[in-house]
């Protein structure tokens, strides 16, 4: 009896055991469909981002488009206020140059005036000049012919002078002699005379005087009577002391007209003289020099009033030539004004139908949510405020692009997942092990609430909304008992070229020829955790 009862309890136990891997074959099913289900819905969740995403691309790209005619017409518009710069600038200059020009024209002609007075004062001068020159020549001559004679003059006095003197010598030598013969007797017998006998002495003066007053007499006679050598000799005395008397008066004649005091002194003033006369000479000789440079100048200043005169037709047609440019360039200046206007007129026109598709665009991508600049209103924008406006959208488009980059990861980590429990899950069907409900599963409690409340929060969003998607709606718990991290890289907005489609991807779609972003870029990463039991 115990080997049957042994073998029921075997059967039991194996009933058992076979009830709980049911059991437990139909929480994994259960799981499983509930994943399937989750699939499901981030899948739809998908399609609808990607035809939200497709939307705000084409709209970012009208975006940009709109954007970039503004900077295009923006850059004309700088374009062209630099050349009406450049062109007011010219005609400034121009305008100046001409000034300059009228500024050199009356400084020529005043110029003109001031050599012409030149050219007459520099007659006047010349003419003065040479008839000074000409008094100069005249009085040098004089002077030269006065020199001339008072040189000869000297030089007779100087002989009659040494003649004289010469003679005067050599008759006081021989006088002086014979007087001296005479003196020394005539002392002797005097001083004889005087010592011994002096009232003898007296009578021989006496004598002595009335023997001179009986020589003069006889002198005269001698004279009178035409006695030459004894009145020649007695007379010489006498001749020699007019002679003397005579060339004094003659010196001091000359000492009153050139004031000097000896003939030394005479003899360097006409030394100085001859020398005054020949600077005199010099300077005549320098004076017909200048002069004859001043009859060049006055010759060259000629030439150049003539020459003036000669270009002042060719100065006249060059500043028709310039008022002439100056008007061409004013005329192109007033064209650029016009076609600046245009552009202008039509770049606010277009501005104006922009601005309420910028509006709609920015209402949108809920760009109020971001800090806005101060004093910002996308009901009144200026022109300056555009480029903030789509700066903002961009940052806004940045950051959507960013949640689709999380979801896409998400889910395409969970269909990896999927594909393995459904692999499952035919090995079970073939087993003959499977069969119970995903609402059995979650009857018994197997389902993850944060994927439910996650797998909600997707299917509730609007479509025509943009999902305000954040990384805790799809990370799960904060303390998993096992996680698994993987690094996704957010797109960016300048990668618009085509990308060849992964034909692995479970999410791709048959009519989908290119993706809108790459995940190869290196720039930023985000951190995403996957939970299982």
């Amino acid at each position: 009896m115990k080997q049957p009862d042994q073998e029921d309890a075997a059967v039991a136990k194996a009933c058992e055991d076979a009830s709980a891997q049911a059991a437990q074959d139909n929480i994994f099913v259960g799981r499983i469909e509930d994943l399937v289900e989750e699939r499901q819905d981030l899948k739809e969740a998908y399609f609808r981002a990607k035809r939200d995403e497709a939307m705000f691309r084409r709209q970012l790209h009208r975006i940009r488009d709109g954007g970039s005619a503004i900077k295009r017409l923006q850059s004309r518009v700088r374009q062209l206020e630099h050349r009406q710069y450049v062109a007011s600038t010219r005609q400034t200059n121009l305008v100046g140059d001409y000034a300059q020009l009228r500024e050199k024209i009356d400084h020529g002609r005043r110029e003109v005036l001031i050599l012409d007075e030149k050219i007459r004062d520099l007659d006047n001068d010349v003419i003065e000049r040479k008839e000074e020159v000409a008094r100069i020549v005249a009085a040098s001559r004089v002077a030269f012919a006065r020199r001339g004679e008072a040189m000869v003059m000297i030089q007779q006095l100087e002989k009659r002078h040494q003649e004289a003197a010469t003679e005067f010598e050599r008759e006081w030598d021989a006088l002086s002699k014979v007087m001296t013969a005479k003196e020394n007797r005539y002392k002797m017998e005097f001083s004889k005379l005087r010592l011994g006998m002096p009232t003898q002495a007296k009578e021989i003066e006496k004598k002595i005087l009335k023997k001179v007053q009986r020589d003069e007499k006889k002198l005269k006679i001698a004279v009178a009577t035409g006695n030459w050598a004894t009145a020649r000799t007695r007379i010489a005395p006498h001749i020699y002391n007019e002679k003397v008397h005579t060339f004094e008066d003659s010196f001091k004649k000359v000492q009153q007209l050139t004031g000097a005091r000896d003939l030394e002194d005479l003899a360097e003033i006409m030394a100085a003289s001859e020398d005054k006369n020949y600077r005199a000479f010099q300077h005549l000789a320098a004076m017909n020099t200048e002069a004859s440079s001043l009859e060049a100048s006055v010759a060259g200043l000629h030439a150049q009033l003539d020459e003036s005169k000669h270009h002042t037709g060719a100065y006249s047609a060059f500043k028709r030539r310039v008022i002439q440019d100056l008007r061409d360039d004013c005329d192109n200046i007033c064209a650029e004004a016009d076609e600046l206007e245009l552009a202008s007129n039509g770049l606010s026109e277009a501005f104006e139908t922009f601005r309420p598709h910028l509006r709609d665009i920015f209402g949108q991508a809920q760009c109020d949510s971001l800090p806005l600049p101060e004093h910002f209103s996308i009901d009144e924008l200026s022109d300056s405020e555009v480029l903030q406006c789509l700066g903002l959208i961009e940052q806004r488009v940045n950051e959507i692009l960013h949640v689709f980059a999380c979801v896409a990861s998400v889910a395409r980590e969970k269909a990896k997942a999927l594909d393995s429990y459904q692999t499952f899950h035919s090995v079970m069907e073939e087993a003959g092990l499977g069969g119970q409900s995903s609402k059995d599963a979650a009857r018994r409690g197997y389902t993850n609430p944060e994927a439910t409340a996650a797998r909600a929060a997707l299917l509730s969003a609007p479509t025509d909304v943009v999902p305000r998607l954040s990384v805790a709606s799809v990370v799960g718990p904060s303390k998993p008992k096992r996680d698994r991290t993987i690094r996704v890289t957010p797109p960016k907005l300048e990668d618009h070229d085509v990308q060849e489609v992964d034909p692995n991807d479970p999410f791709r779609d048959a009519n989908e020829v290119h993706r809108p972003w790459h995940r190869d870029n290196q720039g930023s990463s985000l951190h995403l955790h996957f939970y299982s039991s």
